[in-house]
């Protein structure tokens, strides 16, 4: 069946459609950034805690850290993905290292492809500063869990670890060596956790990427993101994971997931709902579910959701074509939310819980 406009009704404590139809909006813009352990300890672990490892002709260096989240994908920092490509435009070739130094891995696998947030954007420091590596092969490591529920403004003075390979002093190069620090999570916004030092410790360059993780759970809440210098005593950022874990998700596949209150999502992209125009779906606030379509649209259209009555309950809505590259997204910012389609491409659509935006 063609995409005709389609009008997919569903039902919500309000009724709300999927229509079609307008123009397509402009791709958000992407950056380059560089951001930054200052007087941690060397750490033995977690294992899946790794270096992305630069190779330009006989140089190497760590550039950023990052986390195993899946046997074949890394989480990082968007602008380390972003760094990758200025290398790779002159020869640069990348590996994922593990162990306690990354000049001599306990493995190694190489980078196939890496990817940066599409709403990334350089001038908003911290904001959907979230990027994914994808490895040739299995890391030998157990993947880290992520957390998926919003991280509470109750953590205010709770304790999360950074781990990463960066500098651990701000004038010193660093050495290669995986270094961990507990900070203090002292503000958070919609999409960052902020932190100060703790008495001298720190992140710093090359820690960009590393994971942030509650100790309680063992779960990746944050990726290091910025830090003011000296990293000695300046505060910082780290990008929250939880706000764009379906994007990750649009590359990695499911994720091992740590959720409060044991909630599980309705569905995942492979058990997506079909609708065709006119069908009525039900939904509640807190679920999130995957929706396609019964064809392919013969036209440039448009993925509208409007809710009866001028609600607005709260919903985001992304698409992706079925390979998961993402095609947009609409944030809840008022009672319609609309994402342009690509001529004849089939989509796949993600409707879930409002996390916020980077505003």
């Amino acid at each position: 069946m063609a995409f005709c406009c389609p009008r997919i009704f569903a039902t919500l404590l309000a009724s709300f459609l999927l229509a079609g139809c307008h123009a397509a909006p402009s791709p958000l813009p992407q950056g380059t950034q560089t951001a930054p352990i200052i007087n941690g300890w060397i750490a033995d672990g977690p294992a899946a805690v790794g270096a992305i490892w630069g190779n330009v002709g006989s140089s190497g260096w760590a550039l950023c850290s990052g986390a195993v989240i899946a046997p074949r994908y890394v989480l990082t920092a968007a602008h380390c993905s972003e760094a990758m490509d200025g290398h790779a435009a002159v020869g640069g070739t990348f590996t994922f290292r593990g162990g306690t130094d990354a000049n001599s891995p306990d493995w190694e696998v190489p980078v196939d492809a890496w990817y940066a947030h599409y709403a990334y954007d350089d001038d908003v420091f911290g904001h959907y500063d979230v990027g994914v590596l994808e490895l040739s092969g299995a890391a030998p490591v157990t993947p880290l869990p992520v957390r998926r529920d919003p991280v509470p403004s109750s953590w205010t003075g709770r304790s999360l670890r950074s781990v990463g390979y960066g500098r651990y002093e701000t004038d010193t190069p660093a050495d290669g060596f995986r270094r961990a620090v507990d900070l203090t999570l002292v503000g958070l916004d919609d999409d960052v956790l902020l932190h100060e030092d703790a008495g001298g410790q720190n992140v710093c360059s090359g820690d960009s990427g590393g994971p942030v993780i509650d100790l309680d759970s063992g779960a990746v809440v944050g990726v290091a993101a910025y830090v003011n210098l000296p990293c000695e005593s300046g505060a910082g950022g780290n990008t929250r994971v939880d706000p764009h874990i379906y994007w990750v998700e649009s590359i990695t596949g499911p994720l091992e997931v740590i959720w409060d209150d044991d909630l599980e999502p309705d569905d995942t992209s492979d058990q997506a709902t079909q609708l065709a125009c006119g069908d009525t779906y039900s939904l509640h606030s807190s679920d999130n579910d995957w929706f396609y379509f019964a064809g392919s649209p013969t036209a440039a259209a448009t993925v509208s959701i409007v809710f009866a009555g001028g609600q607005d309950p709260d919903l985001d809505m992304e698409v992706f074509d079925l390979s998961g590259e993402p095609l947009g997204s609409s944030l809840s910012v008022g009672p319609e939310e609309s994402v342009a389609l690509p001529e004849a491409t089939p989509v796949r659509v993600l409707v879930y819980p409002y996390l916020g935006t980077a505003d």
